[in-house]
């Protein structure tokens, strides 16, 4: 569950009654190794954490591989649940990761990396919201780098670079909106190309290439135009 957790998340880790968790827990405070964090009037929402970091992270690697994919997945898939999920979107987007890189060969393992994928894009909206760009571009990459199908990964490099371009890294949007356009290019999909070229037109602007920008974006005006893309077209002309 990491450094820090809540009293609510443990049940998602251990099938030990309450009672036991409860007996466990005040041992463990009294021996020095958890701390209260953070009391709370609200059952289950006190929250813990190790007094020594180096405790936790030891525990964790004597689990065998398959406990610590079976937990991570247990703790995602709680906080899903919990009220508050949008707000755990990151911690969910972790916990999924931890699972997939625990899932060796296992048959689910595509399944897992599927759900990351979804979760690091979810997280990355979600940061993106609160005004964080360039760790929604961070998390945007992550999810492209664990996605199967190439349309969905070059969505998401094209997010990423949108948000690369929003928290002022040009030349990192550059690339990324390039990589995204190529790929389509290579597949011969003509109309994803014209609909990124405004981006692409618009950070070759901001980098002082304009008049590299203007020839590409005036051809997907066209290709927008006779497949009747009528608002990336005006996008386009803008």
């Amino acid at each position: 569950l990491g450094s820090s957790f809540t009293r609510h998340a443990i049940g998602a880790v251990t099938p030990e009654p309450e009672t036991e968790i409860d007996r466990r827990l005040h041992a463990l405070v009294a021996k020095g190794i958890l701390a209260v964090a953070h009391e709370s009037t609200s059952a289950g929402s006190e929250q813990y954490r190790f007094v020594q970091s180096l405790l936790g992270t030891v525990a964790a690697d004597l689990l065998s591989r398959r406990e610590r994919k079976t937990r991570h997945l247990a703790a995602a898939t709680r906080l899903e649940e919990s009220q508050n999920s949008a707000m755990d979107a990151e911690l969910v987007a972790a916990h999924y990761h931890d699972a997939y890189r625990a899932s060796g060969n296992d048959r689910d393992r595509d399944d897992i990396r599927a759900r990351t994928a979804a979760a690091y894009e979810r997280a990355a909206a979600r940061v993106n919201s609160l005004g964080s760009p360039e760790r929604a571009g961070n998390y945007y990459t992550l999810a492209a780098s664990l996605t199967a199908n190439a349309i969905d990964r070059l969505r998401l490099i094209a997010s990423a670079g949108r948000m690369s371009f929003l928290s002022g890294r040009y030349e990192e949007s550059l690339k990324l909106y390039e990589e995204a356009i190529e790929g389509h290019r290579a597949a011969e999909r003509e109309v994803a190309v014209a609909r990124l070229a405004p981006s692409l037109g618009r950070t070759l602007s901001v980098l002082g290439r304009a008049q590299d920008g203007v020839p590409v974006v005036r051809d997907a005006i066209g290709v927008l135009a006779a497949n009747q893309e009528v608002e990336a077209e005006a996008e386009a002309h803008a």
